[in-house]
Formats: structure tokens, sequence, C-alpha cells
């Protein structure tokens, strides 16, 4: 049988999977992609051939929608903006065996892409730019700074486990405020004193399936706490706090020392303001 009847795939991609960095239809979907590309690392695609033939219908051509942009934002594969359009359209694999012998690569794809956002930018006048979307972006840079701040604080771990000091009692009184208040809008899931185990887990919709690439990446056991703040806010607040401590890990892998704690504290402080 011909080379040209076999298709190469990197091993990093069940690591990706395994380790949580690509969910589980992102997987599939990434697969089918990669085996239906040609030579030259691109295949014609459409959401509908998405959904009936990888996803079996079960799912929304918008959910199908969302998978391939998250693929697209970590890279695995690119294609051109397509605000609005419907049809087939090219789609582009990264790490790819080429007819040539080569590997493909992305990177000049995307570097293309930014220069045309930079210059789309530069037509557009600062007071176009919408209010609510700025005000986000303060927001989340607020949040940031203020976790750094009580990341340094020496008495940081008491805070957040809102112990009962006696010197610090107006503090822990917010924290214990806090959680009841979030307990009294989130009653349902978290209520139910029954494990939703992280591992094992079974998402039926992209945004649960963003909790539990979430919650595996905080190293949680348990799904109840993050799916009941979904459940009641929405997806939002879950990633904005993802966003802030990820960031931070980043630029310092031992800056916190129990991600779960700080992602919990920080979603309680975004709902309840």
């Amino acid at each position: 049988m011909k080379m040209v009847d076999y298709v190469i795939f990197p091993r990093k991609l069940k690591s990706d999977y395994l380790e949580g960095k690509i969910t589980r239809n992102e997987f599939f979907t990434y697969s089918w992609l990669r085996l239906s590309a040609n030579p030259y690392s691109i295949c014609i695609i459409s959401l509908s051939d998405i959904k009936n033939d990888v996803l079996k219908g079960r799912v929304s051509e918008n959910y199908v929608n969302k998978i391939l942009l998250s693929l697209k934002s970590k890279k695995y594969i690119h294609y051109s903006n397509r605000k609005g359009r419907r049809g087939s359209f090219e789609v582009h694999i990264g790490d790819f065996l080429l007819a040539s012998g080569k590997i493909s690569n992305l990177d000049h794809l995307f570097e293309q892409e930014k220069v045309r956002g930079l210059n789309t930018t530069t037509t557009t006048n600062k007071s176009e730019v919408k209010p609510e979307v700025e005000s986000a972006s303060q927001r989340l840079n607020e949040q940031k700074n203020q976790l750094n701040k009580h990341l340094s604080m020496p008495d940081n771990n008491e805070r957040v486990r809102g112990d009962n000091n006696d010197n610090d009692n107006n503090n822990n009184n917010d924290i214990i405020d806090s959680k009841s208040n979030l307990n009294n809008s989130c009653r349902g899931i978290e209520s139910n004193n029954k494990v939703i185990p992280v591992n094992g887990y079974m998402p039926e919709s992209y945004e649960k399936e963003e909790c539990w690439r979430i919650a595996k990446w905080l190293e949680e056991s348990d799904m109840r706490f993050i799916l009941s703040i979904y459940e009641k806010h929405g997806l939002a607040p879950i990633q904005r706090a993802w966003n802030v401590i990820k960031e931070i890990t980043e630029e310092n892998p031992n800056k916190i020392e129990d991600k779960r704690k700080y992602f919990n504290k920080l979603v309680r402080d975004l709902i309840i303001k």
C-alpha cells in the first residue's frame, strides 16, 4: 500500500488530551480533520460535515463552530475568518508531514492574520471602542493586581481559608458572608451531597466541557462547585477567574500554592461584586 494512504499523528496529541489541554470532542474533531487533509495539509469541510460525520448529529452547528474556534485558538488548525459565512471552507493542519517531506507550520498564517488585524485596528478611533470592552479589560487587570497583592501578604493562607482568628475577625466575617451568599445563590448541584468526579465526567454541552477542562487544569476532583457557579451565573465568572490565575501561574509557577483555593475565592468575589 502506498504511503499516501497513511497519515502520521504527533505523539503530543495524546499527551495534550490526557492532560486536559484538548477536550474529547476537540480530539475527535481534530483527528477527523487530520485524516481528511490532502498531502498539502489542507482539508475542505463544513460545519454540517463535522456535526453529522464526527459527532453523529448530537450537537448543533454552533457547538461545532466553538470546537473549531477552540482548536484554532490553541493553534492546532488555522482557517480564515468566517463571521457570517456558510458552506465549505479550507482548514490548514499544523505539524503535518507534507508531500515534500517537510512538516507544516501554521505560524505564518497566524502572523498574517495578526498583521491584518493590526491594520484594521489602526483605522479605528479610540472613541469607537465599546466602553464595556474597555471596562471588562480594566476589571480583569484590577482582579489580577488584587490577587497579586493578596498573594504577597504574609497571612494570605489564613484569609483564604477563612479561619476564625481574633486579629482578623472583619476579614473572616466577609469571607464567611461571601460563602453564605454564594451557597444561597447556587442551590441545586452543590447542595446535592453526591460527588461528581472530574475523571469520568461526561459534559453534554460546550460550556460544561469548558468547565470540565478548567476543573482538570485546577486539579479539582469534584465538579459540583464549578457546575453550581455555571448553572446560576454562567461561564463568564469562571473563565475570568481562571484567566487571572492562569496568567499569574504562567508568570511565576510557584506564586500560587493551591490553585483551587484561590480560584474558588476569586469566583466568589466576582459573583458578589
